[in-house]
C-alpha cells in the first residue's frame, strides 16, 4: 500500500512513522507566513531566484522577464475592477 511505503520513509514502526510524518507536514505552518511563497516569478514559478534559474536550466528554456509586483499591489489593482 503507498500509504505504507509512505510511512517507512519516516521510521520503520508505524507509530513512530506517523508521529514524525505529522510533524513533518506540519512543519511549514511552524514557520509562519513566508512573503517569499508570494513572489511570482514569469507568472508560472513560485519561489527564489535561484529555484527559478534551476527550473529554466533543466527546462533549456530562456529566462523572458521577471515581475516583481507585491501582494499589496496585486489587491489594490483587483479591488479597482
Amino acid at each position: 500500500m503507498e500509504r505504507d511505503l509512505l510511512l517507512t520513509q519516516f521510521s520503520a514502526k508505524k507509530k513512530a512513522a506517523a508521529k514524525q510524518y505529522e510533524y513533518f507536514f506540519k512543519a511549514p505552518i511552524r514557520q509562519g507566513h513566508r512573503g517569499d511563497f508570494y513572489e511570482l516569478k514569469d507568472q508560472r514559478f513560485l519561489g527564489h531566484d535561484t529555484f527559478v534559474e534551476g527550473v529554466y536550466r533543466r527546462s533549456n528554456e530562456e529566462l523572458s522577464f521577471f515581475y516583481n509586483i507585491s501582494i499589496d499591489e496585486i489587491v489594490s489593482e483587483v479591488h479597482q475592477l
